[in-house]
């Protein structure tokens, strides 16, 4: 079964991954661990600020035991 950080709202959702609040900055030492940033999280990052080459939305990085420990921070400034 798939876990999210947060759990994310349904696909059929108008709010699915719509609001770029949950952008973090994921350590470097674990982007490669990750999946890749889908097509819609890439057009939402769009949105952020204080965007990284490692900045993720929250809400679509996957829960399982190979990102135990995860580090991430949170941006100064969030919409």
């Amino acid at each position: 079964m798939t876990q999210y950080l947060f759990p994310p709202p349904p696909p059929s959702s108008p709010c699915a991954c719509g609001c770029a609040t949950c952008h973090v900055c994921v350590d470097a030492a674990w982007t490669d661990r990750l999946l890749a940033k889908s097509e819609l999280e890439i057009k939402m990052l769009n949105f952020a600020v204080m965007v990284k080459p490692t900045s993720r939305m929250s809400c679509r990085l996957i829960v399982c035991p190979e990102i135990e420990g995860l580090s991430m921070c949170i941006p100064e400034s969030q919409h």
